[in-house]
C-alpha cells in the first residue's frame, strides 16, 4: 500500500528537474543571515507549504473593489527577501519541481528566497493587477527593508494583531511567530474578515509532542468550529524523518472563492505530504549507501 492518494503520486515517483539539466542555484553566505534576528531557516518546509497555498490563492483573487488596487495586508511580513543557504537550497533541489520554486525562480538565481508577502505581490502583478500592499513587523530592520518595494506601506501601529482591526484587505496574511500561543486574541479578528477578505494563516502545530500542544490545538479547533464561516485546512509533516510537529495552513474566506480553490490547494498539499512521506518511510545505510539523503 502506498500513502499517497492515486493521481497524485507524480511529484513523489521521481524528481522532475524540469528545466536545462535541472535546478541549480548559488548558495549565500550564512553571514548574510546575522542581522535578521530569526527562530527559522527561510525556505524551510513550512514555507514551501504557505508560498505553494500564496501561490495558488493569488492566482484565482479577483480583482480589488470598485475597479481600485487589490489590497493585501501581511502584519507579521519579516524582511521582503533572505539569502538562500546551503540547508534550503538542498531541499528545494531534492524536491525537484513544485508551484513554490516557479514562484520562487526569479529570487532562486540570485541565491535568495522572497517572503511570502513579496511572492504574493509578485504573482498578482504578473496577472496585469494592481496591487497595494500593507505591511508590518515587529522588528525595525526587517520593516524597513520594505521600504525598497514600490507600492508598499509600512503601518505605524504596534502589533500585528492591530492591523487585523478594521482592515479593508482584499487578502490578509497571518503568520505571527507561534500563532497557536496566542489563537485567542487573532481567531475572532480573522473570523469577522472572512465575510468579504481571504485569510490565510500558517500554524506551527505542535500537537504530536502531546501534553499541553494537543490540548490548546483541540481548544482551538473547537473554537474554529463554532465560527460562522467556511474554512480550508491542509498540514504536512515538519521533517522527513521524525517528524515532531506539523506545518499547517487554515484558509478563511467567502465559501465561493474557497470553492474555486479547492481542489487545487487540495492536491499539491497531498503531493508534497507524499514526497515527504514516501522518502521518509525506507532507508538504506551503513556501510555502501550512497549517502544521499533527501531534504531536511
Amino acid at each position: 500500500m502506498t500513502p499517497c492518494i492515486p493521481g497524485d503520486q507524480e511529484l513523489a515517483d521521481g524528481k522532475d528537474n524540469h528545466t536545462e539539466g535541472g535546478w541549480s542555484w548559488r548558495v549565500a553566505s550564512p553571514q548574510e543571515n546575522t542581522d535578521l534576528g530569526l527562530l527559522y531557516e527561510p525556505g524551510n518546509w513550512g514555507d514551501i507549504l504557505k508560498g505553494t497555498w500564496a501561490g495558488l490563492i493569488a492566482s484565482r483573487l479577483p480583482a480589488g473593489k470598485d475597479s481600485g488596487p487589490l489590497a493585501c495586508l501581511d502584519p507579521w511580513c519579516g524582511a521582503p527577501e533572505y539569502p538562500l543557504l546551503e540547508g534550503p537550497a538542498r531541499r528545494l533541489e531534492w524536491l525537484g519541481s513544485c508551484g513554490f520554486i516557479d514562484l520562487q525562480r526569479d529570487w532562486l538565481e540570485q541565491a535568495k528566497v522572497a517572503s511570502t508577502g513579496l511572492l504574493v505581490r509578485q504573482a498578482l502583478l504578473s496577472r496585469g493587477l494592481e496591487v497595494r500592499l500593507e505591511v508590518f513587523d515587529s522588528d525595525p530592520g526587517r520593516l524597513e527593508k520594505w521600504a525598497a518595494v514600490e507600492g508598499t506601506e509600512a503601518l505605524a501601529i504596534s502589533s500585528g494583531e492591530q492591523a487585523l482591526q478594521g482592515t479593508d484587505a482584499d487578502l490578509v496574511l497571518v503568520d505571527p511567530y507561534d500563532y497557536l500561543a496566542g489563537w485567542e486574541k487573532t481567531l475572532p479578528l480573522i473570523a469577522g474578515l472572512a465575510d468579504s477578505a481571504v485569510v490565510l494563516v500558517y500554524i506551527y502545530n505542535r500537537s504530536p509532542r502531546g501534553g499541553e500542544h494537543t490540548r490548546r490545538y483541540k481548544r482551538f479547533r473547537q473554537e474554529l468550529d463554532k465560527l460562522d464561516c467556511s474554512y480550508l485546512s491542509g498540514r504536512i509533516g515538519s521533517d522527513i524523518l521524525l517528524p515532531r510537529a506539523f506545518h499547517e495552513m487554515l484558509l478563511l474566506g467567502p465559501a465561493s472563492f474557497l470553492s474555486s480553490v479547492e481542489n487545487d490547494l487540495g492536491k499539491a498539499t497531498r503531493q508534497l505530504a507524499c514526497k515527504m512521506s514516501t522518502a521518509g518511510c525506507f532507508e538504506k545505510g551503513g556501510t555502501g549507501s550512497p549517502g544521499d539523503q533527501p531534504g531536511e
